[in-house]
């Protein structure tokens, strides 16, 4: 009886690792235009989404959502639209 406890427990990790990786996909990455530009999301054929817009580097678009970091430290969420 004792065996299907752990094995049971694996089986339940593995079905939630599953379920997220199918869902993350990356549409956009962070890029600057100059070396002494400001930042701004490319997608993966070149075509900007936004220009020198963020002093701050953005995270990833991932699920249409994104993180950047601003004048105060916090972080602001957008969503790429």
């Amino acid at each position: 009886m004792k065996f299907y406890y752990p094995l049971l427990a694996f089986a339940i990790i593995m079905s939630a690792c599953n379920q997220n990786s199918s869902k993350n996909e990356e549409t956009h990455i962070p890029f600057k235009s100059e070396k002494d530009s400001r930042w701004g999301l490319i997608d993966w054929e070149g075509n900007p989404l936004i220009e020198d817009e963020f002093d701050e580097k953005p995270s990833v678009v991932t699920e249409g959502r994104f993180y950047v970091k601003n004048s105060d430290g916090l972080f602001e969420f957008y969503s790429a639209e």
